[in-house]
């Protein structure tokens, strides 16, 4: 099947698009036998330019805003119903974060469109501890919060849960991600419900269609989560790629990227393990159908998103 992007250039990709809900413009992918489904908490959100990409002004000085979606994605393997990362939650405190304050985004009743209930959900896998990838973990249930998928197992990198935990005395990264922290991640942990990877090879125990890869650099031990079936692959980056922009030009960098030059040794590993082979790389921010290939040329490579027009 040939993806298209503007101006007719194509790539070809053996992965199936199906576009199933018009409502909310989200998109599900069929990889082999693997279901992926992009699940939109918050579509083409405004921003300053430099608020997504901090140097935008060195390489598109005519630039001044991008829109960008918050969301999620939904994997369905032969064994399990997979939620990757949880948006930002509603109802939230996110100090310093006001347009992710005391959200009402009805991301449970978008995630019912896909099929999945909250008692569907088998493991919650989270990329990294950010609070706009974790504010679903939990919802406010009889004065507490509590876990939003009761029968889930909830994974995430011990190395990561301890930084962040370790970030409410030291005061690192943000005020927001210190308080999801507590009102979205230790609480599934305080609930018996969390299961510490200590190895990214660990998810095997859980899932034989799963692999994670290490994407260090936006946090200190964010990754990514790889899937292939019937020589059909898919990756989805988290936020090691905050916009198409940053595969022709991966010295661009999200302000949030904790250590910037490791974010950037990522975004080139990416790009050479990746350009040409017709693997769709998901984006946590990118739009559309948040799905694309990398794609060489003569300008050298870039992000060709899938699109049906």
């Amino acid at each position: 099947m040939a993806a298209k992007v503007a101006g007719g250039a194509e790539f070809s990709s053996p992965a199936q698009r199906i576009p199933w809900s018009r409502e909310v413009r989200m998109t599900a992918f069929q990889i082999g036998t693997i279901r992926i489904d992009q699940i939109v908490e918050m579509e083409n959100v405004t921003v300053p330019a430099k608020w997504l990409l901090a140097n935008i002004s060195d390489f598109y000085p005519e630039i001044e805003t991008f829109e960008i979606n918050i969301q999620s994605f939904l994997i369905r393997t032969g064994k399990n119903t997979i939620l990757v990362d949880s948006g930002c939650g509603d109802g939230r405190s996110r100090p310093g974060q006001p347009q992710f304050e005391g959200l009402t985004t009805g991301f449970l009743q978008k995630l019912a469109l896909a099929g999945p209930q909250v008692d569907d959900i088998d493991l919650v896998i989270l990329t990294h501890l950010h609070f706009d990838h974790v504010g679903w973990n939990t919802n406010w249930v009889d004065g507490a919060w509590r876990p939003t998928f009761p029968r889930a197992r909830y994974l995430f990198s011990r190395n990561e849960y301890e930084f962040w935990g370790s970030a409410q005395w030291t005061g690192i990264g943000s005020e927001a991600t210190r308080q999801s922290f507590r009102d979205s991640v230790q609480p599934v942990v305080d609930a018996g419900q969390a299961d510490f990877l200590e190895a990214l090879e660990d998810i095997r125990r859980f899932d034989p269609e799963i692999a994670l890869l290490p994407l260090p650099g936006h946090t200190p031990y964010q990754f990514g989560i790889a899937v292939e079936s019937m020589s059909e692959r898919a990756v989805i980056v988290a936020d090691a790629l905050h916009s198409p922009l940053q595969i022709s030009e991966p010295r661009l960098y999200n302000g949030g990227d904790m250590d910037r030059e490791l974010a950037l040794r990522t975004r080139q590993t990416l790009i050479r393990d990746h350009a040409d082979t017709g693997t769709l790389l998901f984006g946590s921010h990118v739009g559309g159908s948040s799905a694309g290939c990398i794609v060489s040329g003569d300008g050298g490579p870039r992000f060709v998103e899938w699109t049906d027009a």
